[in-house]
């Protein structure tokens, strides 16, 4: 048997192609076989893009998609070749195939040519769509540059006009042109002349004045008011152009652009708004005019859609721009927020870098509010109430949710240090980084946000309360808005390094602050600031800083029976046990014939405010004078120089011995209990006998506050043995229930025979369970120990924290607490 001629490797290439172009012939020809093919091919095509060896033109790069698109278009033209190529071989077959012969095949050869006769119809129909619309394309451009020939013939015509209208002509011609057609005397035609040439000349004389000073002279010397008196000023105003400059640019507003003004302006200086900026430096200075400054809080074009919202007129966003204020500014790099709260910087740290993934169309988290409510603005929405957008929702594209990805996130962590050779340990705050995969970060989001919604409805609220106090200020109220500024280092004008980089440079402490007072003219703000050498910011010193004030009010002899006062939240200063037990038995020592009091907290994080302002003012004024050569050593050249330089603020001084005294009035009472719940008061009010606190301001409910009660304020004795009074008792709503039966409503003495002093009782507070120990009890309550919650078990706190308990809150009576280890315990009733 012969052996098989070897083939080259070209010519089993062409074998293989002209079998596999047969085979997808066969194929084509069997539609079932050729969709089964084409699955086939697109399956293989799918698995090449999953492995790499397909790359979408989206991850090519820019050089790459150019190479790729020039193939594209080889290729098109390539096929559109062969296309035009088999059109014109069938022409030509038409036109050279002979007649038919008679016979049965007759019929196929006339079917076959007027098969070829339609294709070459068809190709000239394209021909002359093709020409068609490329005449159309020709008259569009045609017109798009008559258009533009015409318009700059049209400006050069124009400039040409300009030209000849502003050619310089003879005093003569001017005369000439003027009397044209008109009989005059020749005295007349001289007068006239004598008046052009005149003309000309100080106008010449004018332009060749080059300083400001010398035009200002010049006008002055002309003495323009007998040309204002004869009506010829406007004749005069070519070459009397200097009293223009000032008029420029200025334009009169009427009474309702001035309305508007001022509208913007109060809207812009709200502390929701914007911020004031504490310190010295910060300020600016136009037209000779000195203001604090203040950052915007949110962009302008969202400030203005909010400041739609609160009036009853329309205005654009530009006249709402340049109604801005000077000192209403944007932050930059130096204004950079340091006291930022944590609760907006981690969802807004979550919303950005969703957004950054293309998740999530907002990009901050007013937008991201403003999306799952109907009012951004709004209490009622923004604390989950409002029945249209209470279960709204933001849609989130997630493509790839298990995709890992990485974000920053504010937390807590505790680190030990060695001193004195002891270990000791501190929580420092610090920016961590987070990887986890997106759907696990919108989940985290998602969880977040009751609490973002409750304390952006917080902070609006008490934004909004505030707002309507001032402005519903009666005459023998009061609104005191405070703060501690940072305190002032004295310093001298020269200073030697000892003294420049030593510890022993003195600070004075500046408790700074806003009164607002109505008189005839409406609510008016005073500002004070209280000076002391003692550095001590606890509520004692509070407490001094505000007695000065509270003798000012008095010799002013305003008739002030009802105080207000504004704050933020620390709790070392402002918010603890002794302010509320100095306000709750001292008052009235304090302030005499104070018949209401009420305080109010700012949401933590965000109480800037004005009296931020005064303390920058105050600061900025001192150094000022240290920097024109006064030396600033102690309180009293502080003092000194303050009152002369601003003589608008009132300053007050506090020493040492005024804390004590105050020290001393609160350490005659043996015990000061403690609230449980600080935290979460943003107002109590005190009205001679009654300390309330609330979850939030509220000045529609003069009594016991139906909205937002959280409970009555205990100023509790161990031994006590007589019948609990109403603040005494302590009770709390539920949920659940109306509203709670009042605390002096007799209790059956049954509650007496089951329980004695030195039992272990569960209580209840706040929908939450708590052990304690039985201390003393009445007919109506129980006087309780309670224990703390720890990690794992219970704990005795450090601080005694004994309450009175109405009997239905005093659950049961329990085994005493088993000692696990020191100090801590376990309570098998609730563990």
């Amino acid at each position: 048997m012969a052996r098989k001629k070897k083939i080259s490797e070209e010519e089993a290439k062409l074998k293989k192609k002209e079998y596999d172009r047969k085979r997808r012939e066969k194929m084509k020809s069997d539609p079932t076989s050729f969709e089964v093919l084409r699955e086939k091919e697109r399956l293989k095509y799918l698995k090449k893009k999953e492995k790499g060896q397909v790359k979408p033109i989206s991850n090519m790069s820019s050089r790459e998609r150019r190479v790729k698109r020039k193939t594209w278009k080889k290729n098109s033209q390539t096929y559109r070749d062969n296309r035009a190529k088999v059109r014109k071989n069938l022409t030509r077959l038409l036109d050279e195939t002979p007649p038919p012969s008679p016979g049965p095949v007759i019929e196929v050869d006339i079917q076959n040519n007027n098969e070829v006769r339609g294709l070459v119809a068809a190709r000239r129909r394209r021909q002359l769509r093709k020409r068609r619309a490329a005449l159309y394309a020709k008259i569009a451009k045609l017109q798009t540059k008559l258009k533009y020939v015409l318009r700059e013939k049209e400006k050069y015509r124009k400039r040409c006009q300009r030209q000849i209208k502003n050619v310089q002509t003879s005093p003569e011609a001017k005369v000439s042109a003027l009397l044209k057609n008109v009989q005059v005397s020749d005295l007349v035609k001289k007068k006239l002349l004598l008046s052009e040439v005149i003309t000309k000349q100080l106008k010449n004389k004018y332009k060749n004045l080059k300083k400001h000073i010398e035009k200002k002279k010049y006008l002055q010397m002309l003495q323009p008011d007998l040309l204002k008196k004869h009506k010829l000023l406007h004749l005069a105003k070519p070459f009397f152009k200097h009293d223009r400059y000032k008029k420029s640019g200025l334009k009169k507003l009427n009474a309702q652009h001035m309305k508007v003004k001022k509208d913007v302006v109060d809207f812009l200086e709200k502390d929701e708004n914007s911020r004031m900026c504490p310190g010295k430096k910060d300020f600016i200075r136009s037209k000779g005019q000195i203001k604090q400054k203040r950052l915007l809080c949110d962009t302008l074009k969202n400030l203005h859609i909010k400041f739609l919202a609160t009036v009853e007129y329309q205005v654009s966003l530009a006249t709402f721009c340049r109604f801005r204020p000077f000192w209403v500014t944007w932050a930059s790099i130096k204004e950079r927020d340091t006291c930022k709260c944590v609760i907006h910087a981690n969802v807004e740290l979550m919303v950005m870098k969703l957004h950054e993934l293309k998740a999530l169309p907002c990009c901050n988290l007013t937008r991201f509010l403003a999306a799952k409510t109907c009012n951004v603005h709004s209490t009622k929405c923004l604390m989950r109430e409002c029945e249209d957008c209470r279960n709204k929702n933001v849609e989130y594209y997630l493509p790839q949710p298990n995709k890992s990805v990485t974000y920053y996130q504010w937390q807590y962590e505790t680190t030990s240090y060695e001193k004195d050779g002891k270990m000791k340990t501190v929580r420092k705050p610090v920016k961590k980084q987070i990887k986890v995969p997106i759907r696990k970060l919108v989940q985290q989001l998602e969880e977040t946000m009751p609490l973002v919604f409750k304390h952006v409805a917080t902070i609006t609220h008490q934004y909004q309360m505030v707002a309507d106090l001032k402005r519903k200020l009666t005459q023998n109220e009061v609104l005191i808005h405070i703060d501690f500024s940072e305190n002032y280092c004295c310093k001298y004008n020269e200073e030697i390094q000892a003294v420049h980089f030593g510890g022993a440079r003195q600070q004075v402490t500046l408790h700074t602050g806003v009164l607002y007072l109505r008189d005839n003219d409406g609510v008016r703000p005073r500002t004070f600031c209280s000076l002391s050498n003692n550095n001590r910011h606890d509520t004692m010193a509070v407490w001094a800083h505000l007695v000065p004030v509270f003798e000012w009010l008095k010799i002013q002899n305003l008739k002030i029976n009802r105080i207000h006062m504004l704050s933020d939240s620390p709790v070392n200063q402002y918010k603890n046990k002794f302010m509320f037990h100095i306000v709750y038995r001292h008052i009235n020592d304090l302030f005499p014939g104070t018949t209401f009091f009420s305080w109010h907290y700012s949401e933590p994080g965000h109480g800037k405010g004005a009296p931020d302002g005064v303390g920058g003012t105050l600061k900025r004024t001192a150094d000022k004078a240290v920097a024109e050569g006064r030396d600033i050593v102690n309180l009293n050249t502080l003092k000194e120089i303050l009152s002369a330089r601003c003589p608008s603020i009132m300053l007050f001084e506090v020493n040492t011995a005024n804390i004590t005294d105050i020290e001393h009035l609160v350490k005659q009472s043996d015990t000061i209990s403690a609230f449980r719940g600080t935290q979460k008061i943003r107002q109590f009010v005190f009205t001679g006998d009654v300390l309330e606190f609330r979850r939030l301001s509220c000045f529609d409910c003069p009594g016991k506050c139906r909205h937002y009660h959280l409970g009555y304020y205990s100023s509790s004795n161990p031994s006590i043995t007589t019948k609990p009074t109403k603040v005494q008792t302590r009770t709390k709503k539920n949920k659940s229930q109306g509203e709670s039966s009042s605390s002096n409503v007799v209790i059956s003495s049954d509650y007496n025979s089951a329980y004695k002093i030195g039992d272990h009782v569960i209580v209840r507070w706040d929908q939450q369970k708590y052990p304690g120990e039985l201390i003393s009890f009445s007919e109506e309550a129980a006087l309780v120990k309670c224990m703390k919650r720890g990690t794992k078990y219970w704990k005795w706190p450090a601080i005694k924290d004994e309450q009175l308990y109405a009997w239905k809150d005093v659950l049961q009576k329990i085994k005493p607490p088993t000692l696990i280890k020191r100090g801590c315990y376990s309570v098998k009733e609730i563990d």
